[in-house]
């Protein structure tokens, strides 16, 4: 079964994509808007009593659905759970229950949906690759094995949901449903194989038996005479928004979120201009399918407004005499995406929309939702700093994994696990769930799941006075973000934020290095940030600015790196001679490490182990001379701190004079930046160099965050 938009963003009384018609607002919003001002709205702390109640799992087993509507609610949680025989078999024993047309309805598509995902799950487990078969994506073909007699009730089902949309007063949309369903079945007929794009596009026909068996003549024939007739009866042709909106309410969901998202807008224009009785109105299920479409492909602010009038809407709907069918599942995935939305602009708003969907589960048992949602709900207790709930949310969260039927589904909820742990310095606990996480995700070869878990477990180790192992899991991570944003399936508008990311992972390995004395990792991180700085640069995928401060930093640290490699090099020169020196027939130690006669002691050392840090040195300043207009005052600070640095590292190999005069210079600099604790500092060093004392240290250490 294709996977759900979100693990979160659906249920069977609200699974995912359901909701509200946006009116004449259903246009996408620019990424830079801003999410819809919440501040009126009174949102509370939630207490631990109603935390307690909305993480309660629903009654198990649950009872047994007492009518038509409660089994149709029953049949779209079985399915969302991928649980589609069980689904079949509860809409088999209710569908000959008298019921009200709208009810039977509802269940007859929850039975249509469970067919059709049964179908679509016995497709791909028989298409998987045999020995003698190759594919071009992926590893196996896609072919639908639809057996006659899969065709013969396929076919029942649509008769009985066309001739119910009738005997519900909507004989116009139980033509479209008609027409939208016979094309499916007839799709479903075909007997081409579907394998590569490039066979797919060069029309390749297999021939099938079992498209050439008489119930497949039959549906596929059935619906075109069927259409045929009621075009005859009604003399016009359906409308096309007719259609479009019926497909959309009838027809599995597409894969690609565009295809979806065109589909639906065109259904959502369509709608308030159609003249023809509908069962119910379907404008706010199809609205917040919409929404979270435009949440997937980062429209946050539309897609919130969206959602919040869904709600005012689904209300509305439901308050008018008869009711509103789909009430609870659009109110439910409607707060289900607002706790999305909402946990960046205004988290605690983000808590209240996350309960009032796990309170809208009273009687669903679909653990992936429920996972889902308290995953949500966890991440903005987090965000609003709530310590307690969100301990207790994430111990309920951990027990809750293991229900889930499936690996990848656990790696989500083990992320805000670890991630609230960390936040809370519960090390061991967040430790189990991240290296849970990484196990898991090189299993599936989810680089970007991994990519998050070493970043929390490198940030563990850092608060734990490990540095190795911190500066272990940042190299790991710079080389997770390095991957996924050069891989090619990363969609472009992802890409900017994992190269972020890489340059955000090498920058902190540079530092983490210098600190734990390790030159050579980092000057290999000043070389992968200037790497990626170079291969991005007037590219716009970051700003320039951003380029150039990460370059400036890779370039100093470099410089800093280059001189602690020279300063153990002369520090290991000056051991060799003494030793030499004390050895029988020894001459003092006159010699270099590279033998070059050494007359004058740390400051007359060799031209060798010195080049590499001039160099380094050359080009850090020729990077600050390259500075962004607008941005002088950062090129003057890091010139500040390149001379502070330098001074420190001549002071440390015995060049007083130099060290002394760059010394002064880095003064100047900083009481010209208003520094003056750094000034009060370097001034103090000057004093004491004068007098001969020393180095003390070996100036300021690179900034936490230069950008």
């Amino acid at each position: 079964m294709t996977a759900p938009r979100s693990a979160s963003s659906g249920t069977g009384a609200a699974h995912p994509g359901d909701g509200a018609r946006p009116g004449d607002g259903a246009r996408p919003g620019g990424a830079g808007e801003s999410v819809p001002d919440l501040s009126a709205v009174p949102v509370q702390v939630p207490s631990l009593a109603r935390l307690r109640e909305a993480l309660r799992g629903p009654e198990t087993p649950l009872p047994p659905p007492r009518g038509v509507r409660e089994a149709a609610v029953r049949v779209r949680d079985l399915v969302h759970a991928e649980r589609f025989a069980e689904a079949l078999y509860v809409a088999e024993r209710f569908r000959d229950i008298p019921a009200p047309p709208s009810q039977r309805l509802e269940l007859l598509r929850a039975q249509l949906t469970a067919a059709l995902a049964a179908h679509e799950e016995r497709g791909a487990g028989d298409d998987l690759p045999g020995p003698d078969q190759s594919t071009a994506r992926g590893g196996h073909a896609e072919q639908d094995r639809t057996g006659p007699q899969d065709l013969i009730a396929l076919q029942e089902l649509v008769r009985d949901m066309v001739r119910t949309i009738e005997d519900a007063g909507a004989p116009e949309q139980a033509g479209a449903t008609l027409e939208v369903l016979g094309a499916h079945l007839r799709r479903l007929a075909a007997p081409t194989r579907h394998g590569s794009a490039a066979s797919s596009r060069s029309g390749a026909v297999s021939s099938s038996p079992v498209a050439s068996s008489p119930a497949a003549a039959e549906a596929s024939g059935d619906a075109r005479a069927h259409g045929r007739h009621r075009r005859r009866r009604d003399g016009d042709a359906i409308p096309s928004g007719l259609l479009a909106v019926v497909g959309c309410l009838e027809l599995p969901r597409p894969g690609a979120v565009d295809v979806e998202q065109r589909a639906l807008r065109e259904a959502l224009v369509a709608l308030p201009e159609l003249q023809v009785p509908l069962v119910d109105d379907p404008g706010p299920l199809l609205a917040v399918r919409y929404a979270q479409d435009l949440e997937a492909i980062g429209w946050l602010p539309e897609a919130t407004r969206l959602a919040l009038d869904v709600l005012d809407e689904a209300s509305r709907l439901e308050a008018r005499e008869g009711g509103f069918a789909d009430a609870a599942r659009v109110a439910v995935s409607a707060h289900a995406l607002l706790a999305r939305t909402l946990l960046e602009e205004n988290p605690l708003a983000a808590v209240g929309h996350a309960l009032a969907a796990l309170e809208g589960l009273r009687e669903v048992e679909d653990p992936p939702l429920r996972v889902g949602l308290i995953t949500d709900l966890l991440r903005a207790l987090v965000r609003c700093d709530l310590q307690d709930q969100a301990t207790f949310t994430a111990g309920r969260l951990a027990s809750l994994t293991r229900t889930l039927p499936h690996d990848e589904q656990r790696i989500e909820p083990l992320l805000a696990v670890g991630a609230q742990r960390v936040a809370a310095r519960r090390y061991d606990g967040a430790m189990v769930a991240l290296s849970e996480v990484q196990s898991l995700s090189a299993q599936l070869r989810d680089r970007r799941s991994r990519l998050e878990a070493t970043r929390l477990l490198a940030r563990l180790h850092h608060e734990q006075g490990q540095g190795l192992e911190a500066l272990d899991q940042l190299r790991l991570s710079a080389a997770d973000a390095r991957w996924v944003a050069d891989d090619l399936f990363t969609p472009l508008a992802e890409r900017p934020r994992f190269i972020r990311a890489e340059l955000d992972a090498e920058a902190l390995v540079l530092r983490h290095a210098l600190d734990l004395g390790r030159p050579t990792e980092a000057a290999a991180a000043s070389r992968e940030v200037v790497r990626r700085v170079r291969s991005e640069r007037g590219t716009g995928s970051l700003p320039d600015v951003l380029l150039w401060d990460h370059e400036a930093d890779a370039r100093i640290g470099a410089m800093i790196a280059e001189g602690l490699r020279a300063a153990a090099e002369l520090r290991a020169v000056a051991d060799a001679g003494d030793r030499h020196a004390g050895a029988p027939g020894g001459t003092g130690g006159t010699g270099g490490a590279d033998g070059t006669p050494r007359t004058g002691g740390a400051d007359e050392a060799p031209a060798k182990t010195r080049t590499p840090y001039e160099k380094a040195r050359r080009e850090a300043m020729a990077t600050l001379e390259r500075v962004p207009e607008g941005h002088e005052a950062r090129a003057s600070y890091w010139g500040a701190y390149l001379e502070d640095r330098h001074a420190a590292m001549l002071a440390a190999r015995g060049d007083r004079s130099r060290a002394l005069k760059a010394a002064r210079r880095a003064e100047r600099a900083w009481r010209q930046l208003g520094r003056e604790d750094e000034a009060v500092r370097i001034a103090e060093e000057i004093a004491h160099w004068s007098s001969g004392g020393a180095p003390r240290h070996a100036g300021p250490s690179l900034p936490s965050d230069p950008h």
